[in-house]
């Protein structure tokens, strides 16, 4: 087979496509193949019929026609020559009505190279030369009905396979997961004897462990399967490098290791990318440096490259002074599976997956990945991320609200108003129920549980609940079903919209859109995490909160004090002082938040009247500036209400909450700089 030479036709209708195939074909090692071109669909069919070529490769579009189109005519002539696809892109649906039409196989041009050509091609050969021996011993018409058969058969349990493997294993891992996940981390907020924590915690730290792994050979899996994408939103990548520190500072402390980040000043605040993705890879190589490091520290540095109309490029620089990399390694340090060694694997544990994952999401986000280390000298990780400039419409440089304030008077409201909101949990997985019951408990809130779509329905209809956290796989009714049903109800009876929150296993791209489009507001995986589900009850239990925030932005503004200090100290303090560039940027963004906020309100638009006060409300309440979070919270509220008849009152107590405010970072600075002189 080797040594004959292969006649291939090639009919496609882009000249650089065929020089390509014929550069790659030239490339193969020890293969002889023979490449003829027929350059349109008509010439193609007719080339072929000559029943001169062994194979043909059939371009996907060709002019006005497509190649599926022409491979089903060739078979409706009895050509019986294998026929590969070739495809610009990954398609389900072209895959499968390309066999369907007779097809050997496919390729997508893309992820073709020489060696992948060749099997390929030989493969199909192959198949037809067996063909054709069994054609010897069967009648042609049954041959080809067994051959046609079992290829469609193969192909399209082969592309279904593919298509829920992922979804399957994802949805399958994590439900058990969360329960396990969940339950010790309820456990250790229990009374435990040491002996009993020291257990617990390891359970929950290997299972953390086991969580990693199984997320790395998922996204793996989707990298392979072309099906890995970064989703756009606007995000502040101060916050995203502080949420990585919060969550690894942990493994730092244990270690002895110090970890430190720094944003140089001039990084902008505001930006649009992917926040979830670059998070992913900050933890991916923070972690390792902190994994290969014994002694020492873990410095993250932060800088913009450029900043223009268009995009900003920001450079994230991770040193370590670790173990190092061996020479012999570091050309395959990107490649999937790779570790410096066996012992690597042993003692420190992972899938030799992480730097091949992060390598995706870098180019993905437009940038590149490199390093610098020597052996016993420590490591230093960098890349770049293209991000882009938000519209200004829906630019937001604020942080989203991450902690509670610490006063007792807030605290007291807080407390209160989570009492009031309602939620319905509709979850069929008996250890899942308790986590989430378990979760919302220690955020301060309560549910009322049911365990199918059915029972869900009917508990709407008996009693009214602000937020329903659903699961979406469930027997009997599932929850895509059961948001639709809901959505239709409320639409025939003109009742108000109820927040639905999927709560579910399933994490593939795509899931979001699908819970969107069944009719619910906004989605979290699981495990569950206590951030995440913190943060979309406070996003959608907002209209509830009317009494209580109510009652705080109409009180005296002498009752609670301007400013949370403490709190201020905590978020941007710098050596017990606060850093008066920090003051300089609030008084400047806070003034053109109010004018945006303004401009909006004498314009009569609700919609950026929510925006506006949802972001500054939040950002305020993080530094702990009380004076105007709740006249905020209230000008949010009548945002989501689209009535803004007292919002221009509402904007004055704004304004004279942050007077106050400037009153007192005025003074803080002046009595930090007489203590310094």
């Amino acid at each position: 087979m080797k040594s004959e030479t292969i006649k291939v036709l090639l009919i496609e209708d882009d000249e650089d496509d065929y020089i390509l195939t014929r550069e790659l074909l030239a490339e193969v090692k020890g293969g002889r193949y023979s490449l003829d071109w027929a350059s349109s669909y008509e010439e193609g069919l007719k080339v072929a019929g000559l029943l001169e070529h062994q194979v043909c490769l059939v371009d996907y579009r060709l002019g006005e026609r497509s190649g599926v189109e022409l491979i089903r005519e060739a078979r409706e002539f009895g050509l019986t020559t294998p026929m590969i696809l070739l495809t610009g892109q990954g398609n389900h649906e072209v895959d499968v009505e390309a066999i369907e039409a007779g097809a050997t196989d496919y390729l997508v041009k893309d992820e073709t190279h020489a060696s992948r050509l060749d099997r390929t091609i030989r493969y199909a050969v192959e198949l037809n030369t067996e063909r054709c021996r069994a054609e010897e011993e069967l009648t042609e018409r049954k041959l080809i009905e067994v051959e046609l058969k079992r290829a469609r058969d193969a192909a399209l349990e082969s592309v279904r396979l593919k298509s829920e493997f992922l979804a399957n294993m994802s949805h399958e891992i994590r439900t058990p997961m969360n329960g396990v996940i969940g339950m010790t981390g309820l456990l250790l907020d229990t009374k435990l004897s040491p002996e009993q924590r020291k257990m617990a915690h390891s359970v929950k730290v290997c299972g953390d462990s086991l969580l990693a792994i199984i997320s790395d050979i998922l996204d793996f899996s989707k990298i392979e399967a072309g099906k890995l994408a970064v989703e756009m939103s606007d995000f502040d990548p101060r916050y995203t490098v502080e949420s990585v520190i919060e969550l690894l500072s942990e493994q730092a402390h244990n270690k002895g290791i110090e970890l430190k980040a720094i944003v140089l000043s001039d990084v902008s605040a505001g930006l649009r990318g992917d926040a979830g993705r670059l998070r992913q890879v900050l933890t991916n190589l923070i972690g390792n440096a902190l994994k290969f490091t014994e002694e020492g520290k873990v410095f993250v540095e932060v800088t913009q490259e450029t900043n223009t109309d268009a995009d900003t490029i920001l450079r994230f620089t991770i040193k370590d002074t670790g173990i190092g990399l061996p020479v012999d390694v570091r050309p395959r340090l990107f490649q999937p599976f790779t570790q410096a060694d066996g012992s690597t694997t042993r003692k420190y544990g992972g899938t030799g997956l992480g730097l091949a994952i992060s390598k995706q999401l870098v180019e993905l986000m437009g940038g590149e990945i490199g390093f610098a280390s020597e052996p016993g000298q420590g490591s230093t990780f960098w890349f770049t991320a293209r991000m882009q400039q938000p519209l200004p419409a829906d630019q937001s440089t604020l942080p989203p609200p991450s902690r509670l304030v610490t006063t007792d008077r807030l605290r007291d409201v807080d407390a209160l108003v989570k009492s009031t909101v309602r939620i319905l949990l509709v979850e069929d997985y008996v250890i899942n129920q308790a986590v989430a019951v378990g979760q919302l408990e220690k955020l301060g809130y309560r549910a009322d549980v049911v365990d199918d779509g059915f029972a869900a329905l009917k508990a709407l209809a008996l009693d009214r609940y602000d937020i329903v956290l659903m699961d979406c796989q469930m027997p009997k009714l599932d929850g895509y079903d059961a948001s639709a049903e809901i959505r239709r109800r409320e639409a025939a009876s003109g009742g108000r919209h109820t927040p639905i929150i999927a709560m579910t296993a399933n994490a593939m791209m795509g899931d979001r859109e699908k819970c969107i489009a069944a009719g619910m507001d906004d989605y979290i995986t699981k495990p569950i995490r206590a951030e995440d589900l913190q943060r979309v009850l406070e996003q959608w239990s907002s209209l509830p909160l009317k009494k209580a925030e109510t009652s705080l932005s109409t009180s005296a503004p002498d009752t609670f004090p301007a400013v949370d200090k403490e709190r201020l100290l905590d978020a941007v303090g710098k050596e017990g002082q606060i850093p008066p560039a920090f003051v300089e940027l609030y008084r400047n963004q806070m003034s053109e938040e109010l004018n945006r906020l303004n401009l909006a309100i004498r314009s009569g638009s609700a919609g950026e009247v929510t925006k506006v006060a949802h972001g500054c409300a939040g950002m305020n309440a993080n530094c702990g500036m009380l004076a105007v979070v709740a006249p905020l919270r209230e000008l949010e509220r009548m945002g989501r209400q689209g009535n803004l008849n007292e919002a221009e009152l509402m904007a004055d107590k704004v304004n004279v909450g942050l007077e106050r405010i400037h009153l007192v970072l005025t003074t803080m600075l002046e009595t930090e700089r007489q203590f310094v002189t």
